[in-house]
């Protein structure tokens, strides 16, 4: 299995938690290619993450059913990894986690504010991790 990282370089575990527990003031994203195409995404980390839960930093699964993709897994290498992008997955997480009615209705808002949609690629890195969240 690739060695995943879950929480980004030279963080302590209390910059970690102040980092993840900010609520997103995006959760859409895009990139230069989809941004032309009018395709917005929102990510969670792949395979695991470091979340808060009762006060503390503690390890979640976040694709439950993976067996060997994990071998190569491109979700845990290349950007996937950077600290920014890191932080930003586990943060849409935390707050999917912490205030899942408030994460509907600011993704509501979000899709609503766009002027053109063509597409949300939702989970580009991460899995449906519960029935109740899918």
């Amino acid at each position: 299995m690739l060695k995943y990282r879950s929480i980004a370089k030279a963080m302590t575990s209390n910059q970690w938690k102040s980092a993840i527990t900010k609520r997103p003031v995006k959760l859409l994203a895009s990139n230069e290619k989809l941004a032309k195409a009018n395709i917005h995404q929102f990510s969670i980390p792949a395979a695991q993450a470091s979340i808060i839960k009762d006060g503390e930093v503690s390890k979640m699964k976040t694709c439950p059913q993976a067996g060997a993709c994990l071998n190569f897994c491109y979700a845990q290498v290349g950007s996937y990894a950077f600290k920014a992008s890191l932080v930003a997955h586990t943060r849409n997480l935390q707050f999917v986690l912490d205030l899942p009615f408030d994460f509907a209705d600011q993704m509501i808002r979000e899709i609503q504010g766009k002027r053109k949609v063509h597409a949300i690629r939702i989970h580009d890195s991460g899995d449906f991790f519960s029935r109740a969240y899918f």
